[in-house]
């Protein structure tokens, strides 16, 4: 795959990686660059950061994440599981077929 920003992208690899713990109940958290916006469900289950130096962001959101383990943990689980079913996912593609 051509690079994009200056990197290799490989579509999809990540993606799932991400998906995967957010059906598992965990929030995410990567550079705004690796980690697509449509994957982040809300800032309470997920945050995009710009530049790494962020750390007051990225320690305040864990800390969110920590104090609230329950509710994020299942807000991440459902919108996984909404936005990420198999339905959700070919909807688009069956869409364009029509």
């Amino acid at each position: 795959m051509p690079p994009a920003n200056g990197r290799t992208v490989y579509p999809g690899l990540y993606e799932n990686q991400v998906v995967e713990a957010q059906l598992a109940g965990a929030a995410v958290v990567g550079q705004a660059d690796a980690l697509p916006e449509e994957l982040v469900g809300s800032t309470m289950t997920g945050i995009r950061f710009d530049r790494y130096s962020q750390t007051d962001e990225i320690v305040e959101f864990l800390d969110q994440v920590i104090r609230n383990r329950p509710t994020v943990s299942a807000s991440a689980k459902a919108w996984a599981r909404t936005h990420h079913s198999i339905d959700a996912m070919i909807a688009p593609l069956l869409a364009m077929a029509e």
